[in-house]
């Protein structure tokens, strides 16, 4: 049996986060034959019963040693767990997990995270320190690769993969999203459907008026109707309400808790979404559903990039006159970004199972078993390119691109 302890941002009831744990176990589980995995969890009942496995809580150290001393493989991911910018204890959190489970000895693995921003000297000192000791590393956009090489990691193999939730199942069919749009007494009227995905950011409190501006121009100049949905709540919820009490015309904010796969199939029912969720955007993608994504933090940019996009503005300096006009810009040309979607999400998903081979080779499955790490901490020679792509060089590392990877186009 292998075991593997599993630390993330997961119990906090945020539907990427859920996402991103369902992908990561279904990922795993299909690779790796007779898998025991531990979660640890801010909610371990929840994990528990919605995720069937194992968990603990995630500040129970000493069930993480214990957990750990029997593990054969520990891995912190995916995410945007190593970064200082909501918090330097979150970076100590995750960096001292890391650190532990080299420490008695366990294989360690970053997991389809995006690395940074990381701004305190001491926390980029640190980051170096723990990161260049890990075994193998997977990234889900370029920028996380060149974070690496600013903070001058060395050792291990590091892989370009993509976010690990665009390897999660797609829902069954939009029938479900259309029930629940009924019950929640959105689209009776027939009108197209804009999906508005905030969520709070304290930089930036001033967008809340102009959004609901660029909002009031979508439903009066194109006859549609908004619906706010949120991936995390309450937070979500009390920043859509706010927008939403600024519209002249009342949309619907949607004050349920759903599930990754019933916002999937909610938004499969959508014309168009404006999100500031990175997830709302990797659902909408994975739904072929075209969107606009506001920036407030690099991992908003990178995955814009791996589709060959931009940000339509950054949430810290949004002007009204330039959202409506990428907002008019993306209904006009909503059927050009669905067939773009249609190429670009295949290879992006297929990229991110990328993670999970490597994890199921690091535990001896898979054609290159053993490859990826020997000891723990130890990291490997060279690391093979993909078909066709000569690998990079990060900071003295290999470094892995593959076709469709982020930064490709």
């Amino acid at each position: 049996m292998a075991r593997v302890v599993l630390s993330g941002y997961y119990g906090f009831h945020n539907a990427g986060d859920e996402a991103m744990l369902r992908a990561i176990l279904d990922a795993l589980e299909s690779r790796i034959p007779r898998l025991s995995v531990t979660v640890l969890s801010a909610d371990p009942f929840h994990t528990r019963r919605e995720h069937g496995v194992d968990a603990i809580g995630r500040m129970d150290l000493a069930r993480i040693y214990s957990r750990l001393r029997q593990a054969d493989l520990f891995i912190s991911g995916g995410g945007s767990l190593l970064q200082d910018v909501t918090s330097d204890r979150t970076l100590a959190y995750y960096l001292g997990l890391l650190s532990l489970a080299r420490s008695l000895g366990r294989r360690t693995m970053v997991y389809g995270q995006g690395i940074g921003p990381l701004r305190s000297t001491v926390g980029r000192a640190l980051a170096r320190w723990v990161l260049d000791r890990v075994g193998l590393i997977t990234v889900r956009d370029e920028a996380s690769v060149q974070e690496l090489v600013g903070l001058g990691v060395t050792r291990p193999r590091v892989v370009l993969a993509a976010d690990p939730v665009l390897g999660l199942n797609l829902p069954r069919g939009p029938e479900e999203g259309a029930r629940i749009l009924a019950e929640e007494g959105v689209g009776a009227d027939g009108r197209p459907l804009v999906g508005v995905a905030l969520r709070p950011w304290p930089n930036a409190r001033g967008f809340e008026r102009v959004l609901a501006a660029a909002v009031d121009h979508l439903t009066q100049a194109l006859g549609v109707e908004a619906v706010f949905l949120c991936l995390q709540l309450p937070q979500d919820l009390e920043v859509s309400k706010r927008v939403a009490a600024l519209l002249r015309r009342p949309a619907r904010v949607l004050h349920r808790r759903y599930g990754p796969h019933q916002i999937m199939s909610i938004l499969s029912r959508l014309e168009l979404v404006v999100g500031v969720r990175l997830h709302a955007l990797v659902f909408a993608a994975m739904m072929n559903v075209p969107f606009l994504g506001l920036a407030y933090d690099p991992k908003i940019d990178g995955f814009l990039h791996s589709l060959g996009m931009e940000p339509a503005a950054s949430l810290e300096s949004l002007r009204l006159e330039d959202l409506l006009f990428r907002l008019e810009q993306a209904w006009r040309g909503r059927a050009a970004l669905r067939r773009r979607l249609k190429a670009a999400v295949p290879g992006l998903r297929a990229l991110s199972l990328k993670s999970a081979d490597l994890a199921a080779e690091m535990l001896g499955f898979g054609a290159a078993a053993g490859s990826s790490e020997g000891a723990a901490g130890e990291a490997p020679g060279g690391a093979e390119g993909a078909a066709g792509e000569g690998p990079g060089e990060a900071a003295g590392g290999a470094v892995e691109r593959r076709a469709g990877a982020a930064g490709s186009g």
